[in-house]
């Protein structure tokens, strides 16, 4: 299984304003601020995860027609 730096690289810089983003909506519903920092705890780990899941699941996905593809031109070769 292959993981990719990338998401760890969106995260870590849309980290701030995902932070800011839900602080706020939190505090403007009328959660306390320990809560709030809970959900964006909650809310930046499930973003992580889901993309490194959305990726690994699109390159298995492009793995699985790129072979085949190569099989089915290799066939048509033969």
């Amino acid at each position: 299984m292959t993981y990719s730096i990338i998401p760890v690289i969106a995260l870590y810089y849309f980290s701030p304003f995902l932070a800011e983003a839900t602080i706020n909506g939190v505090l403007s519903v009328g959660i306390e601020l320990k809560y709030a920092m809970l959900f964006h705890f909650l809310v930046t780990w499930v973003i992580f995860w889901g993309a490194i899941s959305v990726q690994r699941d699109l390159y298995q996905g492009f793995r699985l027609v790129y072979f085949g593809v190569k099989s089915l031109i290799n066939k048509k070769g033969q």
